[in-house]
């Protein structure tokens, strides 16, 4: 929660540095979460969910674990 608080922070005081107004970053943050996501989804369920079965929920999970380490470092 802390990570995405400060991400949130720098992603705020970079658009105010550069002049984007707080309506504009708002709605291209929440549009670039919902396609990633989206994306996301549709791929592990197309390719991933295939290839590992019922392994793919502890893949994920063992993704997430990675990126938090990843994110800590």
């Amino acid at each position: 929660a802390v990570a995405l608080a400060i991400s949130a922070w720098a992603g705020g005081l970079g658009g105010g540095l550069v002049g984007v107004p707080p309506w504009a970053l708002a709605l291209s943050t929440g549009l670039f979460s919902y396609l990633t996501l989206w994306a996301g989804e549709h791929l592990g369920r197309r390719t991933v969910g295939h290839l590992l079965g019922e392994r793919a929920s502890l893949a994920a999970g063992l993704l997430l674990i990675l990126i938090g380490i990843k994110d800590l470092l």
